[in-house]
């Protein structure tokens, strides 16, 4: 009995530990995407109002 509470402790323990890694990966993936979608923000304002290299 005792090592069935030691055992459903642990996988307590490991679940807990990986949903918190697990959440911190989607927190940095969240910030790396914002990130991203801002620097394609970005570029596109530039190339739109950039002149045109190809009026001669």
């Amino acid at each position: 009995m005792l090592i069935r509470v030691i055992q459903a402790r642990i996988s307590i323990t490991i679940e807990t530990k990986l949903s918190k890694k697990i959440m911190l990966d989607e927190a940095n993936f969240e910030e790396r995407l914002a990130t991203l979608e801002q620097t394609v923000a970005d570029i596109k304002h530039r190339v739109i109002d950039a002149p045109s290299l190809f009026n001669f």
